[in-house]
C-alpha cells in the first residue's frame, strides 16, 4: 500500500483523503446501523425459544383438557359429598329439634309424677 501512496500526485491526495474519510464514515454508519438493528429492531430471543410450536401447543392444550377433567369429576364428587353431607345435618337438626320440642312435655310429665314428693 506504500508504494501506491507514494505514487499519488500532489493534485490525487486531497481526493484521495476525501474517499478515506468517506470510506470510515461508511462503516462507521453501517456498523451503527447494524447495531442498532441487533439491540432493537431484532426480536430479542428468537422467535424459536419464545414462543411454542404447534405441537407443543397441541400437548398443552390436551393437558389442560385432561387437568380440567379431573377438575371436574373432584368437584362433581364434591357435590355429591357435600348433598350428603347437608342431608345428615338436616336429619340431625330434625332430630334435635324433636327432643327440643318433647322438653316441655316430659317436664310437664315429670311435674306430675314428682308432686306427690313435695
Amino acid at each position: 500500500m506504500l508504494p501506491l501512496l507514494a505514487q499519488l500526485s500532489a493534485q490525487a491526495i486531497p481526493s484521495f483523503i476525501v474517499f478515506v474519510v468517506g470510506g470510515s464514515a461508511t462503516l462507521f454508519l453501517i456498523n451503527q446501523a447494524l447495531t442498532f438493528y441487533k439491540s432493537h429492531m431484532k426480536e430479542q430471543p428468537t422467535p424459536a425459544t419464545t414462543y411454542a410450536t404447534k405441537d407443543e401447543a397441541k400437548n398443552l392444550h390436551g393437558r389442560i383438557a385432561r387437568e380440567r377433567e379431573e377438575i371436574n369429576r373432584e368437584l362433581t364428587r364434591i357435590d355429591a359429598e357435600q348433598k350428603a353431607l347437608r342431608n345428615t345435618l338436616d336429619l340431625e337438626i330434625k332430630d334435635l329439634n324433636r327432643r327440643i320440642d318433647a322438653v316441655p312435655g316430659r317436664t310437664i310429665q315429670l311435674l306430675r309424677e314428682t308432686k306427690d314428693l313435695i
